[in-house]
């Protein structure tokens, strides 16, 4: 079936022949192809605060398309016109795209490449005209917030002995960190003329949602030059806080451009030695993509983060942060990443104890303002925090974080806990949170059974961090306070008729019987403890089987998991649909979000349902590889399933990507490190459709890679880590399908690989 988007893998598919285990495969200069029947966005990132979108085929069709930095657009788009033909560049015919620069091909044989170097406010465009002649280049500057549409005053300075051209907004104050001159660079002389005009353009998709749908670009001169059959015109774009900065980026841009595309070819290839590899190629592309996409929104704004999403969402939200920290660092052994993102979100911890929010983490980090609306970010982080502990053993961390974790459990108790033990909060504070505090379009007050998860979850994790730490008299009141919490969900959620859980408790107690997916993290969220710790344990086999029943039934759809049950009278089945409501009303009431398919396969793995977590997986492949934004993965599709470009959304969205990522590693290869005890857990479960499974963990000092395939499995130990853990002894157990356990003592210094056998079939 020919692809929706026409999006063709080059090399991505042929890379890996034979047996997959033989080497491990890199597709650092594998591009995606996009050919001219449609245009897609594409976005590059740099791992700084500075990214570009724009689309494959033709002008943009966004607003927010362009290059942006810390929140603010500065380069809305430009134009190259070869003088012999008389006409600008036409729409190109192919687009070639890697994670770092494209290249777009034209119907008179000229090439344009983008490329964003790593950690550098800049981007560097060289464009190869058809043939040696006159030309000149035209840029649209747009120096705005990413939610305003100004037309203000600029000046522009040229300076000849330099060559460069400084273009600045009158009177634009910006906040600390976001660039105020932009500085246009070219590799050759030329001269500059004047322009000045302003170019008020539309936008389709954001027209079609009402939303930014018109801007005022500002064409502040051209620059005229002849052209060399030798080499081709660069045009280096460099952003700072004044002139001499964004000339500095500019020229370094020039000169070492060379040197900034080796590094960031060596970390794309970096990137793509951590990723699993399964028998299944066309996956196999996709995890890669994935992994690429994923750091492309790892960013460096307000200290080290992860964008929520492009293109809105280029700031820190607390709950995405810490639910993509799984899939964007753990499973890749990037520890220290993770470290520092942990910490940095912690220092904004609110610490006034009389505040109605004390010892929450903030939901929304700018690089000017917080935001602590949220209820659950903060759980998350416990939960993203102990995860870490868990692969790391870091004791340094646990200490710093333990405070953190008091403090939040000290703020709910004080503010927000209610006689039943249960974390209360508003109608907009859960991740259903469209429409805000004011207008919630799907509220949830006050009780939702994932918070209550979660800080049972959490209070089981402090109770660990105060036993590791040598606090027993904290790690019993923890772990008293979070068996009241269970015995409270136990009582107060269990659905009368086979459904479950209920969504959430109303302020008069009354349960909330709408079926949304939410009910699945309680067979999810709880972090593994022993060899019989699980679901059933938790909540009893009758329970969890209804919990996963009614979720399977209800909620998954062919192409997602959709937000609401599509019976329920609510349901809403496109996000665009304005004729009969504001778009914000579907988000949590009918639009698929491709992040929850990651709970469910991990909940369906947990079951014995491997194949049927595999089926789920499918739509996730396409919308990498044949769908949206290129080589990425949205962040919803319409509750009923089209063909259409949904225009609705983020286009690339960080929990999407971490879930398809983390997956591979916690439920199909069934990896959960203990790494303070020195324990392993493991219980892989490979569907049928799947040969031959590999990912790469990291313990004892080392990463090391788990190959399953014929039926038996191979550790193989790798590179070292700074972890610690080289000379201890480490016990793995493998939990097998039949309830017996297999034991390996092992000291990873000493030990090159390790031998199981039947391990695949064990598992179906």
């Amino acid at each position: 079936m020919k692809s929706l988007l026409n999006i063709a893998v080059l090399i991505l598919l042929g890379a890996i022949s034979g047996n997959v285990m033989a080497d491990q495969f890199t597709l650092s200069h594998a591009p995606l192809i996009v050919d001219s029947e449609a245009s897609h966005e594409l976005i590059l990132a740099g791992g700084g605060a500075t990214h570009f979108s724009c689309e494959t085929g033709g002008r943009n069709l966004r607003s927010y398309h362009g290059l942006y930095c810390l929140m603010h657009e500065f380069l809305d788009s430009w134009r190259f016109t070869s003088m012999i033909s008389g006409h600008a560049v036409s729409d190109p015919i192919e687009t070639r795209v890697w994670p770092d620069r494209f290249e777009k091909r034209f119907p008179d044989h000229s090439v344009e490449e983008v490329f964003l170097p790593r950690e550098l406010s800049g981007l560097l465009i060289t464009w190869t005209p058809p043939a040696t002649g006159p030309a000149l280049f035209s840029p649209r500057v747009d120096m705005r917030h990413i939610w305003e549409v100004p037309k203000p005053e600029y000046t522009t300075n040229y300076n000849e002995r330099l060559g460069v051209l400084f273009i600045e907004r009158v009177g634009f104050e910006p906040p600390t960190g976001v660039p105020r001159v932009i500085a246009l660079l070219p590799s050759e002389n030329g001269e500059w003329r004047e322009d000045g005009r302003f170019e008020t353009t539309s936008y389709p998709r954001d027209a079609a949602r009402m939303a930014m749908g018109e801007t005022h670009p500002w064409l502040p001169a051209s620059f005229n030059f002849e052209g060399d059959p030798d080499w081709p015109l660069k045009i280096a774009v460099g952003l700072g806080g004044d002139e001499r900065e964004a000339f500095a980026v500019a020229r370094d841009l020039l000169d070492r451009e060379e040197h900034l595309r080796t590094i960031s070819g060596e970390h794309r290839s970096a990137l793509a030695a951590t990723v699993p590899v399964t028998s299944d190629e066309r996956v196999n592309g996709a995890l890669t993509w994935a992994r690429w996409s994923l750091d492309n929104l790892t960013m460096n704004a307000r200290g080290p983060g992860i964008y929520a999403g492009y293109h809105w969402f280029s700031n820190y939200w607390g709950r995405d942060s810490f639910i993509s920290l799984p899939g964007a660092c753990l499973v890749n052994g990037n520890y220290g990443l993770a470290r520092r993102i942990l910490l940095s979100f912690a220092e904004f911890q609110l610490d006034d104890s009389a505040h109605h929010r004390y010892g929450r983490l903030p939901n929304i980090v700018n690089p000017d303002n917080l935001q602590y609306a949220g209820v659950d970010g903060t759980w998350w982080w416990v939960r993203a925090a102990r995860l870490y502990v868990d692969a790391t053993g870091d004791r340094d961390f646990l200490a710093k974080a333990r405070p953190v974790v008091e403090r939040a459990i000290a703020g709910a108790l004080q503010h927000r806990v209610d006689d039943l033990g249960l974390l209360t909060h508003g109608d907009g504070e859960t991740w259903m949170d469209a429409g805000g505090e004011h207008n919630p379009y799907s509220p949830r007050g006050d009780r939702a059974i994932e918070v209550q998860v979660l800080w049972r979850d959490a209070l089981r994790t402090a109770s660990r961090m105060a036993d590791w730490l040598g606090d027993a008299t904290a790690a019993e009141r923890h772990a008293t306070m979070a068996e009241r919490v269970h015995d409270s969900i136990l009582a107060q959620f269990p659905r009368r008729d086979e459904h479950g859980l209920a969504d959430h408790l109303d302020t008069t107690d009354r349960q909330d019987l709408q079926i949304r997916p939410n009910q699945v993290f309680a067979l999810t969220l709880p972090r593994l403890l022993d060899e019989t710790d699980g679901p059933a344990a938790w909540w009893g086999e009758s329970l969890s089987r209804r919990i996963l029943d009614t979720t399977m039934d209800r909620v998954v759809l062919p192409h997602g998991v959709t937000s609401l049950d599509p019976a329920d009278p609510a349901w809403h089945p496109r996000h665009l649909a304005l004729e009969s409501y504001y778009y914000d009303e579907t988000y949590h009431n009918g639009d698929v979000w491709l992040w929850l398919s990651g709970p469910v396969i991990q909940a369906l793995c947990q079951a014995d349902r491997a194949d049927e977590a595999w089926t789920m997986l499918e739509p996730l492949t396409q919308d990498l590889l044949d769908r949206g934004a290129v080589g990425t993965m949205r962040e919803i599709r319409d509750g009923a399933a089209t063909d259409l470009q949904d225009y609705g959304g983020a286009t690339s969205q960080a929990w999407s990507l971490a879930e398809y990522l983390r997956v591979f590693n916690e439920a199909f290869m069934g990896y959960h490190p203990q790494a303070l005890d020195r324990r392993i857990f493991w219980r892989p479960r490979l569907p049928e459709a799947l040969n031959t499974l590999s990912c790469q963990v990291s313990f004892g000092g080392y990463h090391w890679r788990i190959e399953i395939e014929d039926d038996g499995a191979v550790w193989r130990r790798e590179s070292r880590t700074d972890m610690e853990g080289a000379q201890a002894e480490w016990t793995i157990h493998l939990l097998r399908e039949d309830g017996s356990v297999e034991r390996r003592s092992v000291i990873p210094r000493d030990t090159e690989s390790i031998t199981w056998m039947e391990i695949k079939g064990a598992q179906r």
